[in-house]
């Protein structure tokens, strides 16, 4: 085992600049394109089926990518306030340091809490198709949509 515990603060710095890098600044950029995309495939009910099954694969992948990109930037955040505050993880730093990487998680969990609130208020699926759940994120997609905007019924259930 070894005497101390060590760490190199310029590669520490490093690691938090490169994984800072991973979707770069500009993240939203990239999303942006991907978010303006609706499918129009017409008015019938397998359309309006396909219009919502794209809508929800594609605000999973806009998720994903904003969950990635909030995780990245907390973790680059934390690696770089280790590497300035501390010189070693002995002793009381140890747990001072943990406590550093605990605030960044809950911090980048409540960010991703905010972030899925605030999406799923704004976004739609904006091809068509009725229901009371049309928000493109809680889709139930084992139901008939009907074209008309009329209820959803649930082709799964026994009559």
């Amino acid at each position: 085992m070894a005497d101390k515990t060590e760490f190199d603060k310029d590669e520490l710095k490093n690691s938090a600049k490169e994984i800072a890098k991973l979707l770069g600044d500009g993240r939203q950029d990239k999303v942006d394109k991907l978010v303006n995309q609706h499918p129009k495939c017409g008015i019938f009910n397998l359309a309006v089926w396909v219009e919502r099954l794209t809508d929800d694969r594609r605000n999973a992948v806009v998720a994903h990518f904003n969950h990635l990109g909030t995780s990245f930037e907390k973790m680059s955040d934390f690696l770089n306030e280790i590497a300035e505050k501390f010189d070693n993880v002995d002793g009381d730093n140890a747990s001072k340091i943990k406590k550093i990487i605990n605030d960044e998680k809950d911090d980048s969990e409540k960010k991703i809490k905010e972030w899925n609130t605030a999406r799923e208020k704004t976004e739609g699926n904006h091809g068509g198709g009725g229901g009371s759940r049309n928000d493109g994120y809680t889709n139930n997609l084992n139901v008939e949509f009907k074209s008309d905007g009329s209820d959803e019924v649930d082709v799964n259930k026994k009559n």
